[in-house]
């Protein structure tokens, strides 16, 4: 998947949770919670030099 289209469905998927959060009622507080989630996952898996991809200093 490209990276651009990686980022879409991102996007798609913290703008479709903030929807859903909304209309089911959550508190704000609770759907910023959600939101900032979804946003770090997001960071976390288009970065091109993540976590998982550092190597240890053996």
């Amino acid at each position: 998947m490209s990276r651009i289209l990686h980022s879409l469905v991102w996007a798609g998927a913290i703008l479709a949770a903030a929807l859903i959060a909304s209309t089911n009622g959550l508190s704000d507080k609770t759907s910023f919670v959600v939101v900032l989630g979804l946003t770090g996952a997001a960071w976390a898996s288009l970065s091109p030099g993540g976590m998982c991809a550092r190597k240890s200093a053996s």
